[in-house]
């Protein structure tokens, strides 16, 4: 497959399956030992707010893209749910209510 054949075929995804495609592609990427630390590729979304004379007055809002926790917790295919996870405090967002946090695997409930 050449590159922008790839390129069209990622593009085509659902937010679910774009997700779940980079979580496993970046996987072999990923370092890091809980015990010590932890290093790994995820996806993110960014939000800079800014005000009318485009210039940003506020730092950005980075949350990692997580995949929902099951199934059973399938959603929408847009991001609209967040929340922060008990277990490493990362911000979150994903499409359903529940979430499976990118860094640590732990479920979080989106709001």
């Amino acid at each position: 497959m050449n590159r922008q054949a790839a390129l069209e075929y990622v593009r085509s995804l659902a937010i679910e399956d774009l997700v779940s495609f980079i979580n496993e592609a970046v996987q072999p990427l990923s370092t890091g030992d809980l015990s010590t630390g932890l290093r790994k590729y995820v996806l993110a979304e960014c939000f800079h707010y800014r005000d009318q004379a485009t210039s940003f007055t506020h730092p950005p809002v980075v949350d990692l893209v997580a995949l929902p926790a099951g199934p059973e917790y399938l959603g929408s295919d847009h991001l609209g749910q967040s929340g922060n996870c008990h277990a490493c405090h990362a911000e979150v967002c994903c499409s359903s209510k529940e979430a499976k946090c990118p860094l640590c695997e732990a479920t979080v409930s989106c709001t």
